[in-house]
């Protein structure tokens, strides 16, 4: 029976590979629908040999499929620390799929340990939010993983970030009954002036707005949504996040 190039390197078929491979007329680096390269197949089924053999045919290493994912995130996430050394790319390290996930967020969020400390060595940011609003911390302390957040901490993981509903890494550490895990992350961090405010949410980029129509700490925890809105927040998003922290700080 004759396989395809992807088909041949997704069961690790080395030998098919290199038969394929002898064929001037194939592409290596041809995808098929879903945008994934026969590397990729290779990869994500941890068939080390055949990704040595494609590299060597000429196989890109910096490929990403439809669904924006890359090599680095299935190494990372499958925990092949061998495999994540070969495959990776310094310019991949920060690249994030359709749902925000980096390779860092990846290894997080399959636990892999050695594959996360290995990205945070080559200096990946340990702080990246996916499009929930989620960090690496976050992802940890919610599956209670001790040493994934151990390890985070070690690499300057911020204790007093917020998602897009408002939540912390402890407070999800709270929520999923992780109480040691939380205690290690509850913080005695107190934010004192309105910029330190919108730096904890994300939302920097507006303290000049702020700073211009001399609005503090004090008044801006007063504000309503409307009054954000006549202060010139008028985006629907940075708004709601700002409502929220302001929920948030009021009752605590």
């Amino acid at each position: 029976m004759d396989l395809d190039l992807c088909t041949a390197s997704a069961l690790g078929y080395l030998e098919e590979v290199k038969e394929i491979l002898k064929s001037s007329c194939y592409n290596i680096n041809d995808k098929d629908n879903e945008g994934w390269a026969a590397i990729m197949y290779a990869c994500y089924y941890e068939h080390k040999s055949v990704v040595e053999q494609l590299m060597f045919a000429g196989a890109y290493l910096d490929v990403i499929n439809n669904k924006g994912q890359t090599m680095l995130m299935m190494a990372a996430s499958n925990g092949n620390l061998d495999l994540l050394k070969l495959v990776y790319q310094k310019n991949l390290l920060e690249c994030q799929d359709i749902n925000g996930y980096t390779a860092l967020l990846y290894a997080v969020n399959y636990g892999q340990l050695q594959t996360a400390k290995y990205l945070l060595s080559q200096k990946t940011n340990v702080n990246t939010k996916e499009n929930e609003g989620l960090t690496s911390l976050m992802l940890a302390s919610m599956s209670g993983n001790g040493a994934m957040v151990d390890l985070l901490l070690g690499y300057g993981a911020k204790k007093h970030l917020v998602c897009n509903n408002g939540k912390t890494a402890e407070e999800y550490a709270t929520k999923n009954g992780y109480s040691n895990i939380a205690q290690a992350l509850r913080t005695i961090k107190v934010i004192t002036d309105l910029k330190e405010l919108l730096e904890h949410i994300g939302q920097e980029k507006y303290w000049p707005v702020f700073e211009k129509q001399n609005v503090d700490l004090k008044t801006f925890l007063t504000f309503t949504e409307d009054d954000l809105k006549s202060a010139g927040i008028l985006l629907f998003g940075p708004r709601r996040k700002m409502s929220i922290a302001i929920a948030h700080f009021r009752s605590s």
